[in-house]
């Protein structure tokens, strides 16, 4: 999916400045003005009260100039000298006053909304009445830019203040633009802007509430309070990710949608003492149904790639066999992936969502474990999963069947997980074991992916089969699979190495102490 960008140089104004001297300037340049407009325009910025669009670098405005009222919704972006790169979506607005929440707001723009919101009422949070001369800038021809001259009027919590900015919207010339902005700032009161036009507008009303910095992870925090911003991370995650597949960017977005609900549980799972019982257990049980929700499109996704990567493996013959197949696995995609979109935007797993967000960051204060510290109640659950993994490790039979190898695959991938979130906690420094839990799990990831691959193919090709699929289709799906069936046994070989080299007692008691000094390991 294509993605509109906005790409322009933004310049304030250090005094007032008069779109004649503007034009002036141009003249000098020897830049002639194609298209002159001016317009009176009212911005309303929303957000929710929780700030949870400027926490994610959205901005949603509504803007009216005339009968014409029209929203967007624009990233944060990149700004480099004052040249800001930005995503910008639009969608005309029909109602008369401001949408109250996501759920009223364009499809495509709820979308992107909503994933931030859940169902917190939307609020006018800031209004600029902006006094606008545009000019279509041109060059050997050509429209290079349009440049604007805004003069604004900032209005929010019984505050007001004026500014004047210059913006130089790129149309055909990137580099031009830039030449004409560096002229612009050499020879009018102007200078580089460092923010958008609703954050230097706050900033200048004293409003300006930037996300406070994250306190840092302290051994002795009691798990109640420990435990949100941990959560909110990958809850953030998770929002955007979701952003991400609502609007159809591609199978990565699916993918860090579905580690990020990994994550989420695996926390949730370890530090379940920390909530009530009856929270805890609706709260992984939501985070299941979302992941085998994301689970179907995602296992589509790789076949797709399984597919596309494996023709090349088979004889020539069958690569029409392969594309055909391709084909019916896009298809297959695609449908899976609109159903996973409706699902998202329905009500009622609005409402579950929402729920779930509130109640993930509201640990009991009351629950056995909330005023356990941090580093005790990180010691324990580390000891506990890595138990879990040298058992399954120590259990696996030499020829690692698939069940038994899944099993502790997805062990391994939890303590992992656990290693990495309390990484620079002091006391639990375990970089050489954390690679080699990598290790393993990406050991034994092959292995499992493969088999996983050649059970799909399989299970795809008996209902092709069994509709009359083209002989040709059934021979690439056979052929896939046979390859990796081979590709499988190869990859147990290598796991099997890797597992001799982590299952060992200093392995163990590494991940354990939190040390790498081999001193406090001896025995």
């Amino acid at each position: 999916m294509t993605e509109p960008h906005e790409t322009e140089f933004k310049l304030h104004a250090l005094r007032p400045i008069e779109v004649a001297t503007v034009d002036a300037t141009l003249r000098e340049l020897g830049l002639p003005i194609g298209t002159r407009d001016r317009r009176d325009q009212i911005d309303v910025y929303l957000d929710d009260a929780e700030h949870g669009l400027a926490r994610a670098g959205l901005g949603l405005r509504l803007r009216q100039h005339g009968q014409h009222r029209r929203l967007t919704v624009k990233t944060r972006g990149s700004d480099t000298g004052g040249l800001f790169v930005r995503e910008e979506h639009e969608a005309d607005w029909a109602g008369d006053g401001l949408p109250t929440s996501a759920g009223e707001l364009p499809a495509a723009l709820r979308d992107l909304v909503e994933p931030f919101v859940r169902d917190r009422p939307l609020l006018a949070r800031l209004q600029l009445s902006t006094q606008r001369e545009l000019r279509v800038v041109q060059h050997d021809g050509r429209d290079l830019c349009e440049l604007v001259v805004d003069h604004v009027t900032a209005m929010a919590n019984e505050r007001e203040t004026t500014f004047a900015e210059v913006e130089l919207e790129v149309l055909d010339d990137l580099a031009g633009t830039e030449r004409l902005a560096h002229e612009l700032l050499q020879r009018l009161p102007l200078q580089p802007a460092t923010a958008d036009k609703p954050t230097h507008a706050l900033q200048l009303l004293g409003l300006d509430t930037p996300p406070p910095p994250a306190a840092p992870v302290l051994p002795h925090t009691p798990l109640v309070e420990a435990l949100p911003p941990l959560l909110r991370r990958h809850l953030t995650a998770l929002q955007q990710a979701e952003a991400g597949v609502r609007t159809d960017r591609g199978p990565t977005a699916l993918h860090s949608m579905r580690v990020a609900v990994r994550r989420l549980r695996c926390l949730l799972r370890a530090f379940r003492s920390a909530f009530a019982t009856d929270v805890v257990t609706r709260l992984l049980e939501q985070l299941a149904e979302l992941g085998r929700q994301l689970g179907h499109a995602r296992d589509l996704d790789v076949l797709l790639a399984e597919l596309a990567s494996g023709q090349e493996r088979l004889p020539e013959p069958l690569h029409q066999g392969c594309a055909l197949a391709l084909a019916r696995a896009k298809a297959e995609r695609d449908l899976a992936h609109a159903q996973l979109r409706d699902w998202l935007r329905s009500g009622a797993r609005a409402t579950t969502q929402a729920e779930l967000e509130r109640a993930l960051l509201a640990p009991d204060p009351h629950a056995a474990a909330a005023t356990q510290p941090l580093d005790a109640a990180v010691r324990q659950v580390l000891i506990k999963a890595t138990t879990a993994v040298q058992r399954l490790a120590g259990e696996l039979p030499a020829e690692l069947p698939f069940a038994e190898l899944h099993t502790l695959r997805l062990a391994t991938k939890r303590l992992r997980y656990l290693v990495e979130e309390f990484l620079e906690l002091p006391g639990h420094d375990r970089p050489r074991a954390l690679q080699r839990l990598v290790d393993l799990q990406h050991a034994a990831g092959v292995v499992c992916d493969h088999e996983m691959a050649t059970r799909r193919l399989i299970e795809w090709l008996q209902p092709g089969a069994a509709n009359g699929e083209a002989p040709l289709v059934a021979a690439a799906l056979g052929g896939l699979a046979v390859d990796h069936a081979r590709l499988a046994r190869k990859a147990r070989r290598a796991a099997r190495k890797t597992l001799e080299r982590v299952d060992r007692k200093k392995f163990w008691r590494q991940l354990e102490a939190g040390d790498d000094d081999d001193a406090i390991l001896a025995p």
